[in-house]
């Protein structure tokens, strides 16, 4: 499964903890951007196309960091209108949800929640994020 994930630069580290779990020990084609990018209109926006058409899937990593950059609002919101059976939102820390979503629509989509709590490990908590987007390809391929 593909996975386009976008997350605010600040985040980075921690994603990548993240993202390098999904490739390595749960076999997820992780794409990522290695080049920074001012436009949203540009070509990663085809290359997000491109991973969505062939099936992939965005994880928005949401924080206060990512909350306040326009750049990831744009993004996702193209995401959002482009393919919204294709994205899924992991809170990295205790924040709500990105506006544009609309509370109506937050039912449906589930946020993971990817920061501690006391209960479970962070492996756990990475764990409901891959479930979450084979629950995703499940629905999505009509099984």
């Amino acid at each position: 499964v593909f996975v386009y994930p976008s997350y605010a630069r600040q985040d980075g580290d921690h994603v990548r903890q993240i993202t390098d779990y999904m490739s390595r020990d749960r076999y997820f084609e992780v794409w990522t951007d290695c080049a920074v990018v001012d436009d949203p209109d540009s070509s990663l926006q085809r290359s997000i196309q491109a991973v969505l058409d062939r099936g992939g899937y965005a994880v928005l990593f949401w924080s206060h960091e990512a909350a306040r950059s326009s750049f990831i609002s744009k993004e996702m919101e193209w995401v959002w209108r482009y393919k919204r059976d294709r994205i899924l939102l992991a809170l990295l820390e205790e924040i709500h949800p990105p506006g544009w979503l609309g509370d109506d629509i937050l039912p449906w989509l589930r946020p993971v929640q990817l920061f501690g709590d006391g209960d479970r490990s962070e492996v756990n908590r990475w764990d409901d994020l891959i479930v979450r987007l084979y629950w995703l390809v499940y629905n999505n391929n009509g099984l």
